[in-house]
């Protein structure tokens, strides 16, 4: 007889981490993470109650023998240490226990009502050795428990789909054996099953594959710890994460809630998501955050909390990205076995004063920003999660640390992709395509299921994911720390406050509260589920204003798919609509498809594809792994998505508009208008949060009915609107017309066609019909008494200011920005064909359409006529005041706190003004402003000598400087660049950075970027992403620069110095400047 065959490995720097994180609670209790699958389970008539139980030990069995990992043992501490002082526990799977494995890690619990009874009464199954299966008949649930060291979150719903389909096909095998007994049937089926090649022992860690066959990073080892170092600053630098008081005294146990939406709730709540322009998800986790605060204490003059943690991320798909032609990785990725994923901080500050609105903006930024930064972490995995595990052994300890009472959500999303309502799937029931054979054929139905972990510290996790159409909201937590009345709040007020941040109307009967994963079996403080109320008869409602007269058909509009995040040790799956591959279909090996990946894989009971990604939204597509379809319906695009219908944009416009009625209302901001007299509107995040998705909505409605020949001609007709702007502007047409003032004028009356003309010094004709034309645009508005009698004087027609003209004759740096937009801006720009047909590779200052049109760079021409610079110094003024209002990502994306007395250099800082505001804001700092403008420099310095706000002014000095030139000095706690590098190509960029480099070498203080973002496609609302495509555009034209993306950011700085690293990049939510914090790595 053959002696059993021992294989063993040290664990993975995840895999350490997992098994740390899963002992960090009291022994005797609940491993902290474990994962928990449960699924409620409808057996065909045909199958007893006994045979259930052990077709599904039997199914268990098989896939034990399939994934030995399952049955892996891991060593307890102290662990070994390996040759560079490094713990790591030994996973170890012995041949031997093949035989044994079904037999001991599956049992049965007649009359256990839920997964919460199950282990509160047999707590020693949380610490079994290997993973676990255990059947509850009297609900008909079956419960899948694995240490989270074994696998990730999507290998955990991998393993589950493969367990149903096992059993699935099982229950159909013994139908086919007739009257066979049970035995019979059981011995034939493990014949079967061993035909089936078994897989390779133990899936490599992340590490081994990274070492294996990527090629090594510059000084690999002291790159990896700096990196991973700067990633848990990113985290620990910054005011404590909010947290949830505990209550204590309870038992070690793991409990269970959630409320569970009906299928009109769910459709209501993905509908409400969608006018707003929000992922689900994105809308949760900000309701969540703001339920959490309601819970806190508030304390009189405390700083405003952040929220904090770090979100995992998958790593699989970056893997397979790098090395599409190693068939090794594209098999282990794609296996549901192997813990292939990373962490990144997710770090929101000052929440306690952020609304609905902007909270999911920002959170929806902070997911978009992190995706670029996944195939990084690949070289820094082992480090960084060592770091991590050190990290959270303090749970809070550490300040900045996320709290145990910080809730962590874990989006899981849409999975009926991945977790069927029958198995086989109806199709699949009868493979020689016999429809009166597959009619009678019985099939094992998933009537319901939940995703639960265990928890053994303070750590509350909140899980929504919809499935057959409901959407779930599940909390988990430890008796130790919390009761279960703070849990069912925690829940009501998520729900609360979704309703108001989504302006949807209260259906508390839309939903039930369930406890212990158990629909049936627990009713505790259950609320009935009722059907909505039918809308009484009414006229259709109309829009007013822009489609005035439309009627709204109302109805629940397109369903939309969610993004599918495992944070906790899960991952994003996106919920785009993926291709039918022809190649699915076939026999033998399966296709890899999805961003450039075309790669053979394994064989794999699952058909389709699954697209996988690594943050809480919809918008990356990454590489495709094998044989899973996704059926879920496409996302829709914040602004009305890919096809919108012409109702469903109009409903989400009214819906938009109700919001930004409430929003002016409730914040006394007086209602838009066009009179001249009509208030401004606010220039708030709030408002901005709105007012973008209603400008997508509204345009793709107009591209819509328009067609698209119209909007073409529209666009390319625009500059005759240009045309008729310059005029009125070189011309100073707003200012010829009356503007009311308090003391009372004629201004009602306006002036008349010949008064303007004279006044402009040009001919009647001209000026009239530039008016008209502005008119349409609701500049100017002509008087008309009667409209159907005609005027044979033009010069008699009299034209009256709106709010867009008033604006233009009362703003004075407003006008003079606009003007030197349409005057030499947009002279430059009609050149911009011309300047690259001369020169198609080069973009400078001195190679722009600007330097094209007129003979120099910008800067010259403005130096060389003073009337331009005067006019230029008057729009810098109004652009500095916009930026006045920009300036959260900077206040609030550093730690400036901590930088008590530090120094901060304000490199091109002009008058001052920006340092002026950090000086506000944070008093005990003080400011070098430096720049090469000796007129901006003496701007800053008149103003701090004739004693404009003292306490602020004397924190300030000024200091001449050409940033080109090596940095003077050498003992800054901070070097802060805002909004300079956008004026200069890459390759001026470079040296300007490089100038800062020496200084950096001789302090400890980061060089931060404070300059545009520009986000991924389709992470922002397309009417913001216009805006600042045309700020690009413009940098083109006048300085042959650019705006930059974050991986140009990244691109760009380590091109400048290879020590140069990338610690955080923080998107602003609102289209203003974002921030980049760029540390020199230690030699």
């Amino acid at each position: 007889m053959a002696s059993p065959k021992v294989y063993s490995r040290p664990a993975g720097a995840m895999e350490t981490f997992f098994k740390k994180l899963g002992d960090s609670g009291p022994r005797e209790g609940p491993e902290h993470g474990a994962c928990l699958g449960v699924f409620q389970l409808e057996f065909p008539d045909i199958t007893s109650k006994v045979r259930a139980a052990q077709y599904i030990a039997a199914a268990w069995e098989t896939l034990g023998k399939r994934y030995p990992v399952l049955r892996a043992e891991i060593s307890e501490p102290p662990f070994p240490v390996d040759e560079v002082g490094r713990e790591r526990p030994i996973i170890t799977v012995r041949s031997s226990t093949e035989a044994t494995f079904g037999e001991t890690s599956f049992s049965t619990h007649p009359g256990c009502p839920n997964i919460d009874a199950l282990f509160s009464t047999t707590p020693h199954i949380s610490q079994s050795k290997t993973a676990t299966c255990h059947w509850l008949p009297d609900p008909g649930q079956v419960i899948l428990r694995l240490s989270h060291w074994r696998t990730d979150g999507l290998g955990k719903l991998l393993l589950a789909h493969e367990f149903l389909s096992t059993l699935g096909s099982l229950v159909q095998f013994g139908h086919e054996q007739g009257h066979a007994d049970v035995k019979t049937v059981l011995t034939r089926w493990r014949q079967q099953q061993q035909t089936r090649s078994s897989p390779p022992m133990l899936s490599p860690s992340i590490e081994e594959l990274v070492r294996k066959y990527l090629p090594p990073p510059t000084n690999p080892k002291e790159a990896s710890a700096s990196a991973a170092d700067a990633l848990v600053r990113a985290l620990v630098n910054g005011p404590p994460s909010i947290a949830l008081p505990t209550t204590g005294g309870g038992p070690n146990t793991t409990s269970r809630a959630a409320i569970r939406l009906s299928t009109r709730g769910s459709e209501r709540l993905r509908d409400s998501c969608r006018a707003s322009g929000l992922t689900v998800t994105c809308a949760l986790h900000a309701a969540i955050i703001r339920a959490t605060l309601s819970h806190i204490p508030r304390k009189p003059g405390a700083e405003p909390g952040s929220y904090a943690l770090f979100a995992p991320v998958d790593l699989r798909a970056p893997l397979m990205a790098a090395l599409p032609s190693v068939p090794e990785v594209q098999t282990y990725c794609s296996r549901p076995t192997g813990n292939y994923l990373s962490g990144l901080p997710l770090r929101i500050n000052g929440v306690t004063g952020k609304s609905f609105a902007v909270l999911a903006r920002e959170l929806a930024a902070s997911y978009a920003s992190r995706d670029a930064t996944r195939a990084e972490l690949l070289h820094i995995a082992e480090p960084y999660a060592d770091k991590m595990a050190d990290l959270f052994a303090t749970f809070g300890g550490s300040p900045g640390c996320p709290y145990p009472g910080t809730p962590v959500i874990t989006s899981l999303g849409v999975l009926d992709g991945l977790i069927r309502e029958t198995y086989p799937p109806p199709k699949q029931q009868d493979s020689r395509n016999d429809t009166a054979s597959a009619a009678v054929k019985p099939v094992l139905r998933v009537t319901d299921l939940w995703n639960s972990p265990e928890c053994a510290t303070g750590i509350l996790t909140l899980s929504p994911w919809s499935w057959a159409g409901k959407l779930t909201l599940s909390a988990v937590w430890n008796d130790r720390f919390y009761d279960r009345s703070i849990a069912t709040k925690i829940l009501h007020k998520t729900m609360d406050e979704l309703e108001v941040g989504l302006g949807m109307p209260k259906h508390r009967d839309s939903y039930q509260v369930i406890y212990g994963c158990s629909d049936d079996a627990t009713r505790i403080n259950r609320l009935p589920i009722q059907p909505f109320p039918k809308p009484k008869a009414m006229p259709a409602p109309r829009l007013t204003g822009t489609l005035p007269g439309m009627p709204l058909r109302i109805s629940s509009g397109r369903r939309i798919g969610l993004g599918v995040a495992f944070i906790a040790g899960s991952f994003l799956i996106s919920s785009m609509a993926m291709r039918k591959n022809s190649s699915n279909r076939e026999s033998g090996p399966k296709v890899l498809t999805g961003s450039g990946v075309g790669v053979k894989a394994p064989n794999h009971p699952i058909k389709g594809n699954l697209s996988i990604a690594s943050a809480c939204h919809n918008f990356v597509v990454v590489p495709i792994l094998p044989n899973i379809k996704f059926n879920m319906i496409p996302f829709v695009e914040t602004g009305g998505g890919d096809s919108p219908s012409i109702i469903a944009l109009a409903e989400q416009i009214s819906s938009l508009c109700s919001q930004v009625s409430s929003y002016l209302t409730a914040n006394s901001f007086p209602e838009p208008g066009f009179k001249a007299d009509a208030g401004t509107v606010p220039q708030t995040p709030d408002y901005e949060a709105l007012r973008a998705p209603l400008n997508d909505a509204v345009l793709d409605l107009l591209r819509l009915i328009n067609g698209p020949k119209a909007t073409l001609l529209d666009l390319c007709f625009s500059h005759y609107n240009l045309a008729a702007m310059q005029i009125a502007l070189d011309r100073g047409f707003p200012h010829h017309v009356p503007v009311a003032s308090a003391t009372g004028s004629d201004a009602g009356k306006g002036a008349t066609v010949a008064e303007i003309a004279q006044k402009a010094g040009m001919d009647q004709d001209r000026t009239g019909r530039i008016l008209k034309l502005l008119a349409t645009q609701r500049i100017f508005e002509e008087v008309v008494d009667d409209p159907h009698s005609e005027c044979h004087d033009e010069g008699s027609r009299r034209f009256t200011h709106t709010a867009s003209s008033a604006l233009l004759a009362r703003d004075v740096p407003f006008y003079a920005a606009l003007h030197l937009q349409v005057d030499d801006n947009f002279r430059a720009a009609s050149e911009s064909a011309a300047q690259i047909s001369l020169a198609p590779f080069a973009s400078s200052a001195t190679d722009c359409p600007f330097s094209k049109a007129y003979g120099s760079s910008m800067y010259q021409y403005i130096a060389q006529r003073p009337e331009k610079a005067e006019r230029f110094a008057k729009a810098m003024v109004g652009w500095a005041e916009g930026e006045l209002r920009q300036m959260h990502e900077l206040h609030s994306g550093y730690p400036w706190e901590s930088l008590e007395g530090g120094t901060v250099v304000d490199i091109g800082g002009g008058n001052g003004h920006i340092s002026i505001g950090l000086a506000r804001k944070f008093p005990t700092l003080n400011f070098i402003v430096q720049d090469i403008s000796l007129p901006m420099l003496s701007a800053g310095k008149k103003n701090q000598v004739d004693g404009h706000d003292h306490e602020v002014y004397k924190h300030l000095s000024f200091q001449h400087y050409d940033f080109f030139q090596p940095q003077p000095v050498h003992d800054a706690s901070v070097f802060l660049m805002r909004q300079v590098l956008h004026n200069y190509n890459d390759e001026e960029s470079i040296k300007i950075i490089r100038a800062v480099i020496p200084a950096m070498e001789c302090c400890a203080g980061p060089l931060l970027i404070n300059d545009l973002i520009i986000p991924k496609t389709g992470t922002i609302p397309r009417y913001q992403e216009e805006q600042l495509r045309k700020i690009d555009i413009n940098m083109m034209v006048l300085l042959g620069a650019k705006q930059r993306s974050r991986a140009e950011w990244v691109k760009l700085i380590k091109e400048a110095d290879e020590r140069l690293e990338v610690v955080r990049a923080v998107e602003s939510v609102s289209g203003g400047p974002g921030l980049i914090e760029v540390r020199l790595r230690a030699q």
